[in-house]
């Protein structure tokens, strides 16, 4: 099977950049495709086998990687919440400033020296890259969410031929493709010290932040400054112009009504949106109302699930130095405090089973135990979770 022309051609391609980092000198490329709003693979004429084999083993479109718990939540030592003792980060981050903290309190304490994080480029605000935070400026004025694609490796080796040890904070299948990555250069043993992974809902597209300012008569063209969340909990879409236009857009409405309803399609069946990967993985705590989440605007609070030991000394280490303040949290209250990640993680299992199916068998599923999840779902639902997504799949190519 030639699952790299699959991803390709299929548009199931992340456009995460590793596969350029690897071949790049054989023509391997992502390249923003101004129609979906996405980076997508582009495959060279001459193919390398050896190349390729590479990128497959860590391709995120193609591996569908667990922890081998079988948890909707993933294996943990502890969960709890937490915000952020300053209130400056826990204001101006997306959700309490757990993450900000944490890295801030790392490189205080010399845990690292740097952190590997996505965030806005200098110059390009609507555009994400991947950055290195030295200290609590840096780190301050590039927290909060971006809801957008990022080509987040195409340059990872000149992170990692550097001096530094990191910290690496990134969305679950960043988390696990640098894993990947680093599994197969031991060369850079030791280099990334933390993974923090960050609870994600999927990867909307560049278009959907062109609509936002469609909507409002503004032009990309025009824009000096774009804030998808912060200052605030769970915060506003923020966005301003040269020509003084302004756009602010509650949560509920921005993610909603347009972000979250242009989600790539792979994010769609998604085994791990809960970082199964990481040291510790981070979401928004939601207060619920009606047994919904509620958006009314308050300070921030996130929930952490602890997956290691060495994360385990960490939040030890930084509840002791008041870096983050810690709250009990029932395990069982996520269900209703991420609705849509424990309906995705119970019912995704049939809608990998249409696309393997569509795919002759595409996806290489390792320590999921997508059947034990299924069973927490109705099966009737289940098999129209499995029939819609072939007919989504399917309209892609309409």
């Amino acid at each position: 099977m030639d699952r790299l022309n699959i991803v390709s051609e299929k548009r199931l391609c992340l456009g995460c950049g590793l596969c350029e980092t690897i071949g790049k000198e054989k023509g391997y490329r992502v390249a923003l495709s101004e129609e979906t709003g996405f980076y997508a693979l582009s495959l060279p004429r001459e193919r390398d086998p050896q190349i390729e084999k590479e990128i497959l083993n860590c391709c995120p479109s193609v591996n569908l990687s667990g922890d081998g718990s079988g948890s909707i939540w993933g294996r943990r030592i502890k969960a709890f919440n937490a915000y952020s003792t300053d209130p400056e980060i826990r204001h101006a981050a997306s959700s309490g400033g757990v993450v900000t903290s944490l890295c801030l309190f790392l490189l205080k304490t010399g845990h690292v020296s740097a952190v590997l994080h996505v965030a806005q480029e200098e110059g390009n605000p609507l555009s994400n890259k991947l950055v290195l935070s030295r200290n609590r400026q840096e780190l301050l004025s590039r927290c909060s969410s971006r809801y957008a694609p990022s080509r987040t490796f195409h340059d990872i080796r000149d992170f990692l031929d550097s001096d530094d040890t990191f910290c690496f904070v990134g969305k679950p299948c960043d988390v696990f493709v640098m894993k990947r990555y680093l599994d197969g250069h031991p060369e850079y043993g030791g280099k990334i010290r933390f993974f923090i992974s960050i609870f994600c809902a999927g990867m909307p597209s560049y278009n959907a932040t062109k609509e936002i300012f469609a909507r409002h008569d503004c032009s990309e063209a025009d824009l000096v400054s774009l804030k998808y969340r912060g200052n605030g909990w769970p915060g506003y879409f923020a966005a301003s112009f040269r020509n003084d236009k302004t756009i602010k857009m509650d949560y509920a409405t921005s993610w909603g009504k347009v972000l979250g309803r242009h989600i790539h399609f792979r994010c769609k069946i998604c085994p791990d949106g809960v970082g199964l990967h990481g040291d510790i993985a981070v979401g928004d705590a939601w207060q619920t109302a009606n047994g919904y989440p509620d958006f009314t605007e308050r300070p921030g609070k996130s929930f952490v699930l602890v997956r290691t030991e060495t994360a385990d000394r960490l939040i030890r280490e930084a509840v002791e130095q008041n870096a983050i303040v810690t709250e009990n949290l029932d395990i069982d209250s996520l269900s209703k405090i991420q609705p849509t990640q424990h309906r995705r993680r119970c019912a995704v299992g049939y809608r990998i089973l249409g696309i393997q199916l569509m795919t002759f068998g595409l996806f290489r599923i390792r320590k999921m135990h997508l059947f034990r999840l299924m069973m927490h779902y109705n099966p009737a639902k289940g098999l129209k979770n499995t029939f819609g997504c072939i007919a989504r799949y399917r309209r892609l190519f309409e």
